[in-house]
């Protein structure tokens, strides 16, 4: 009997060897591949059951390794890149400058082509993790598009978590808590799935709460980042999972060539990039010169956090016009958003017909100012507005006077919003201040501010007090039907109203921002913006 193989014709035995072949050097370039990603983590340990620690692949620092308070070194040079000398158009040179004789343009880079990062051997990565609240997540992406920019690096931009995120850890730790990736989680906690749920863990149902309370975006969801894209290099992450091991699965980058920063602090680091002029008395614990993280050849520099006030500090005047067109390039340019505030701030009377103040309660650190930041605001509203003209007295002992007030006499009756909007409207006709008529907007997450003793400072004066709450409740409705296309089934309407009530404060006339609040400098990058005013507060 024949066998099997003498029966194959020729060409056919030399297709299948050959076959063969090319399956053989496939599993071989796979596990080559695969040796070289981080493994994900099982079902079990997709949260809070398992710390993943570094492998010895990964270059892994933390501040441990800088022995000087300050370490020496000179400033990371960019490359010069012939297509840099191409002029800005004009409005973007207006919205880099920063002031006569202290800035020079910015030249602009190529145009970022999202195929080169597969095929360019000395392209370079930079990302982070996120964590807090988004005003927080937003700070960090101004802080990692600027040192991407001074790097030279492409920024790989995690997802924008709106809701409640995991808050800041070291990294390990901060890497897990941000591990609700896997479709099991939208299964369990969204769908509520029978079988699934019956057969979970019962830790996994108890994350459900946490798993719902935040929605995942991309950043290009909430801005418009194409004016950013010509001068930074920047990619999203593709899908919601910020862990290392999927960096390098998507970008095709070796643990060797990996660096992760591991702090110990939220405030361990920041860069400087000029020399001459070494930031002292900081909040942060180690001063890195720009060149501690341009030295690295890692492929990719993976930071722990990128939050953090002036954290990365840009006084070269190179620097300083880029910095001013990342704060003006990152406001809310979302559709919905934008149609759902203009129809609020048309409740309102319009663009600058109120004054808006910001009041963040139920932190204590916000609770320890809430008094100071009221008496200040309702001085200053009392004198702005023209109110102060009834009280002759110095304006020193004016806020002495208003609150004796509110012990002393019956406070002033509330109007409707038609009543303060026609009041308002007749005033601006004959040209006569609004005095103590004037349209006053809180942007706060108090349930209910006019029964709170700290706001009766506001209320006893001023009867044209209003908040989101007591305009039509129609107004946002159009968020019911608003999905993340990176987590489809999540509604966001409880998640996007705090979003609609800064925009809707960033409108005003005046504003007046809370001490300490990140989410109170977000909305006076938007009131500067859109208002062109200065901010008359206390923070």
């Amino acid at each position: 009997m024949h066998s099997f193989k003498s029966t194959l014709p020729t060409r056919l035995k030399r297709r299948l060897w050959l076959l063969a072949v090319c399956v053989c050097i496939y599993l071989l370039i796979r596990r080559s591949s695969d040796s070289n990603v981080q493994a994900p983590l099982t079902f079990d340990e997709a949260i809070g059951q398992h710390v993943p620690q570094p492998e010895a692949q990964i270059t892994v620092r933390g501040l441990d390794d800088v022995s000087q308070e300050v370490v020496e070194g000179s400033v990371h040079a960019r490359p010069q890149d012939p297509e840099r000398h191409n002029a800005l158009p004009v409005l973007e040179q207006q919205l880099v400058s920063s002031g006569p004789k202290t800035a020079k343009a910015i030249l602009p880079m190529p145009r970022f082509d999202g195929a080169s990062i597969w095929n360019d051997p000395d392209e370079k990565f930079l990302s982070y993790l996120p964590h807090s609240g988004l005003s927080n997540q937003q700070l960090a992406l101004t802080n990692a598009l600027l040192l991407a920019y001074e790097l030279n690096r492409t920024l790989i931009l995690p997802p924008a978590y709106l809701g409640v995120v995991a808050p800041w850890k070291s990294y390990y730790e901060l890497e897990r808590k941000l591990g609700f990736t896997k479709k099991i989680w939208e299964q369990i906690c969204v769908d509520e799935d029978p079988e699934l749920r019956a057969s979970s863990p019962a830790w996994m149902l108890k994350h459900c709460d946490e798993f719902n309370a935040f929605v995942a975006v991309k950043w290009s969801w909430l801005y418009d980042l194409s004016p950013l894209r010509k001068y930074i290099r920047m990619v999203d992450l593709e899908g919601k999972d910020v862990k290392v091991g999927n960096i390098l699965k998507q970008f095709r980058i070796s643990r060797q060539d990996t660096y992760i920063q591991v702090d110990e602090d939220p405030y361990d680091w920041l860069v400087y990039d000029d020399p001459d002029n070494i930031p002292t008395g900081t909040k942060y614990k180690r001063i890195l010169p720009l060149s501690y993280f341009g030295d690295m050849p890692h492929k990719l520099i993976q930071l722990n956090s990128a939050f953090g006030t002036r954290r990365v500090r840009s006084d070269l005047p190179e620097h300083k016009g880029i910095k001013n067109l990342i704060v003006r390039s990152l406001i809310y340019k979302n559709d919905i958003l934008t149609s759902v505030t203009s129809n609020a701030v048309s409740q309102l009377g319009g663009q600058a017909n109120f004054i808006s103040i910001h009041v963040r309660t139920g932190d204590p650190m916000f609770e320890e100012l809430l008094e100071s930041h009221i008496d200040g605001a309702v001085a200053d509203i009392a004198s702005l507005t023209g109110y102060a003209r009834r009280f002759p007295v110095e304006e020193a002992s004016l806020l002495v006077l208003l609150k004796g007030a509110v012990n002393s006499t019956d406070p002033v009756p509330r109007k409707s919003l038609e009543e303060c909007k026609a009041i308002s409207q007749e005033r601006q006709r004959t040209g006569t201040p609004t005095g103590q008529e004037s349209i006053i907007y809180i942007a706060t997450n108090h349930k209910n501010p006019s029964n709170d003793p700290h706001f009766a400072l506001l209320y006893h004066h001023f009867p044209c007090i209003f908040t989101l709450a007591d305009l039509p409740p129609s107004i946002l409705d159009p968020l019911d039907t608003v999905r993340s296309p990176l987590e489809s089934k999540k509604p966001m309407r409880s998640i996007l109203i705090p979003l609609v009530d800064g925009m809707i404060a960033g409108h005003a006339s005046k504003f007046y921002a809370n001490p300490k609040s990140t989410f109170s400098w977000y909305i006076k990058r938007m009131y500067e913006r859109w208002s062109g005013g200065v901010v008359h507060a206390n923070a």
